[in-house]
């Protein structure tokens, strides 16, 4: 009898350590937190960008800077952006955000900085294409760029904006996409700090 409820006791235990682990999040620096470092969820319908990645640019040209992330609809049904969620920041402001529509050419799979207003290369819609966040429809399967311009509150020093998120209505549902990026940053000759 003893044995039998070591084991017992033993399955328990893995089940209700399993159980715990699904509570902290542990992140990609080895900290327990809201999973910030953590990658997209493939369940979300609304897939923007990768859920990992820091980019930092040099404030040589001001302290304005405009960063894009790719969005992707991968459910069945049109979904509408509601908004934008940033959920820290050091120094710097959301001074706004955009979604530029992709046109048939455009391969939307990579995050990018550039000064604001933008020129954009040969790889991203003209500036002039973007328009507001807020009721923009993102068809199945279609993808698009949203931009986030971001101001320095002092130029002298770096600052960052981080745990960006879009707002998105899916039927009836109101959701909050995984986290965008992780951090934007803009500094004197590249030095972030991440």
């Amino acid at each position: 009898m003893a044995r039998r409820w070591g084991i017992l006791g033993i399955l328990g235990a893995v089940a209700l350590s399993l159980a715990l682990a699904g509570c902290t999040v542990q992140g990609a620096d080895g900290e327990s937190g809201s999973g910030t470092n953590m990658p997209a969820d493939p369940t979300q319908t609304l897939q923007v960008g990768d859920g990992g990645t820091s980019l930092c640019a040099d404030s040589a040209g001001g302290g304005e800077r405009t960063f894009g992330t790719p969005i992707t609809n991968t459910g069945d049904s049109a979904l509408t952006l509601t908004g934008t969620v940033v959920d820290t920041t050091m120094n710097a402001t959301l001074i706004g955000t955009a979604v530029l529509p992709a046109d048939g050419d455009d391969a939307v799979n990579t995050t990018w900085s550039a000064d604001y207003p933008p020129v954009l290369g040969d790889d991203l819609p003209e500036w002039s294409t973007h328009v507001p966040v807020a009721g923009y429809v993102l068809d199945p399967g279609s993808s698009a760029w949203v931009a986030w311009v971001i101001g320095l509150d002092d130029e002298s020093t770096a600052g960052s904006i981080g745990g960006l998120r879009v707002t998105y209505r899916d039927g009836d549902a109101d959701l909050t996409s995984d986290v965008a990026v992780v951090q934007f940053g803009i500094a004197p000759a590249h030095d972030c700090g991440f």
